[in-house]
């Protein structure tokens, strides 16, 4: 029975690997704590983050080591004010915050969709939340470009 649900288990998780990393936006998983336990390619490429272990980032506080601005009035975001946090700290189920964030690679900026969620047990506790970003920076730019012409 122990050995059935190991390959359930693993199973499982090798179907979650797959999902996510066919995903073309990036998605970030945290524990209670804001411990960041796993993200996708997508989000890997998005952020530049090749070869950095998702447990760096060990707590909302760390938060402030993510480098963004809100797009377009380019307000610093706190470690507080990212999607994630929010959604831990106060349950909020975020619906696409606009943000200019740098990535860590040094290669330049990229402008997201921003949307988050805590993630609930059937008993009403915290056990975590999750984030999934969208690259919409080739869209910005083309309006940028279609508002000049105007």
């Amino acid at each position: 029975e122990r050995d059935a649900a190991e390959r359930r288990l693993g199973v499982a998780e090798a179907t979650l690997t797959a999902v996510l990393d066919a995903l073309p936006a990036g998605a970030i998983f945290a524990d209670a704590s804001g411990r960041l336990v796993r993200w996708n390619r997508a989000n890997e490429d998005l952020w530049g983050l090749h070869g950095v272990d998702p447990a760096a980032t060990a707590s909302v506080e760390q938060y402030r080591d993510w480098k963004g601005w809100w797009h377009p009035d380019g307000g610093r975001l706190g470690a507080h004010d990212w999607a994630m946090a929010r959604a831990l700290e106060k349950r909020e189920q975020v619906k696409g915050d606009l943000v200019e964030i740098e990535r860590f690679d040094g290669t330049g900026r990229r402008v997201i969709i921003n949307m988050g969620a805590p993630v609930i047990d059937r008993n009403g506790a915290l056990t975590g939340a999750v984030v999934v970003q969208t690259d919409i920076t080739e869209r910005v730019r083309a309006e940028g470009i279609v508002r000049e012409r105007e």
